[in-house]
Parts: structure tokens; C-alpha cells; sequence
């Protein structure tokens, strides 16, 4: 069991926030056409059980782009958004009237994953700089769920002793209207995660 984070390793996640949110803000504006935000994650070392409290989820139907990480580092990463703002970001994407789409298309789908591929690439390079470790993921999938099933999802193979470190993040798209998701960075935590960084300090 991690008990807490020290402050260098406090410093090191915050680095690797900065970094992915910033570089896949701007690599997002450039693909869409328009003005894409990611705010600066906060992140938390929590237990299983503190999970649920933490990362919030949309009421009703949510859409959802998942992967599992692979390599040296266990965890997963999902992005995240109520019916609403999924069927907005797809017409943003297919350069369509804002209000338009009322299902996913395959090439709606397509669109969406290159969305969190690409997300989850800015976060994967921000890890691998930092952290020395070789990190990729299995293929994005995109998926429809009730809300409360997507937590279920996040901790698919985790055990009820793990702990995790949890990068959440705001995605927000400036349009005619204002598309809103959240992205979640799920690292599961172990002694000496963070010790290559630490020790190259």
C-alpha cells in the first residue's frame, strides 16, 4: 500500500499534468478548428473504495472512449461525456450544423477515437519522458453505458487493496455551444512508481 505522496513526487505529477493537458489543448484547437481546452488535472492518490467519491460521472447515458494501459505501468484512461455534449463534439468534428447529430454514426465513432487517441497520447508522452517507463495502451474503444457503470469499467481487473493515482481533467470545446467532458488518467499506484523521475532528480 502507497501511504501518501511525497512532495518531489507531488511535483513530478503536477510536470506530467501540465504537459499533457497543454500539449493535447493545443494539438485539439489545431484537428477541431476550434478553441479546445483541457484545465490542468488535479490528481489524487486515493484506495479502491475512494474511488467512486472522486471521479464523477454523468447522470443517465454517457459515451465513452476507454483503453487499458499496457506495459510497465497498470491503469487505464477514459474520456468521458454526457449524450448531449458527445453528439455535439461529432458534429463539431464532421463540420456539421451543431445540433444534428442524434446517434453515432461509424465515422461518428471513428472521429471520437482519434479525439482520445489523441489525448491519450499527450499523457502517455508526458509519462514516458518523465518517468523512463515504456507505456502504451490496447485499442480505444468507444461505448454508450449508464453513468454509474463507467466507474465499474475504470476498476475492470483492479482488487479491492489497490491504490491508484487519478489525474481528472475538464475537456471543454468553445463553440455555438459548449461541448464538456471529463478526462480520467488512472495509474495504479505501487512503491517505486514514480522512483526512475526521483531518481535521476
Amino acid at each position: 500500500m502507497v501511504e501518501e505522496l511525497t512532495e518531489m513526487e507531488k511535483d513530478v505529477l503536477k510536470e506530467i499534468s501540465n504537459m499533457g493537458a497543454g500539449n493535447a489543448s493545443t494539438l485539439l484547437s489545431k484537428k477541431i478548428g476550434k478553441e479546445i481546452k483541457l484545465s490542468i488535472p488535479d490528481y489524487e492518490l486515493m484506495s479502491f473504495d475512494q474511488f467512486e467519491k472522486y471521479v464523477a460521472v454523468p447522470e443517465g447515458v454517457a459515451i465513452c472512449a476507454f483503453a487499458k494501459l499496457k506495459g510497465e505501468v497498470l491503469g487505464s484512461v477514459m474520456l468521458v461525456f454526457d449524450r448531449k455534449s458527445a453528439f455535439e463534439l461529432a458534429d463539431l468534428l464532421q463540420k456539421r450544423k451543431m445540433g444534428t447529430t442524434q446517434w453515432l454514426s461509424e465515422k461518428d465513432q471513428l472521429k471520437l477515437k482519434q479525439v482520445g487517441h489523441l489525448v491519450l497520447r499527450c499523457y502517455l508522452n508526458a509519462i514516458s519522458r518523465f518517468l523512463n517507463y515504456e507505456l502504451n495502451s490496447e485499442k480505444l474503444r468507444i461505448f454508450s453505458t449508464l453513468g454509474d457503470a463507467v466507474i465499474d469499467l475504470m476498476l475492470l481487473g483492479a482488487k479491492k487493496s489497490d491504490d491508484f493515482i487519478v489525474l481528472r481533467s475538464n475537456f471543454v470545446a468553445e463553440a455555438k455551444a459548449n461541448v464538456g467532458g471529463r478526462y480520467v488518467f488512472i495509474l495504479r499506484a505501487t512503491e517505486g512508481l514514480l522512483s526512475p523521475v526521483l531518481l535521476n532528480k
